[in-house]
């Protein structure tokens, strides 16, 4: 296909680098997991990540799950615009 036919390819295309850069932020720390913290009963005075999953940092958590909702934007919308 010519340059010109498609001139949203390159975007499409560093769409799709960044959507799997950030898949492997969310997949790279089951090889490296965090330091476990200290198990504790959760109580209304812990974040919702700390109730959801007692004993897992919460910020290693909130990390992963927004990298994997950006790299499911970043795909859903790549090859989305009109040539």
């Amino acid at each position: 296909m010519a340059a010109s036919a498609w001139p949203h390819a390159r975007t499409d295309r560093l769409r799709v680098v960044a959507a799997l850069v950030l898949a492997g932020v969310y997949a790279l720390p089951l090889l490296w997991p965090p330091a476990a913290v200290a198990p504790f009963d959760p109580t209304p005075a812990h974040s919702l990540l700390e109730r959801v999953f007692p004993g897992v940092p919460p910020s290693w958590v909130g990390l992963r799950l927004l990298a994997l909702a950006a790299a499911a934007w970043l795909l859903a919308t790549a090859g989305s615009a009109e040539p």
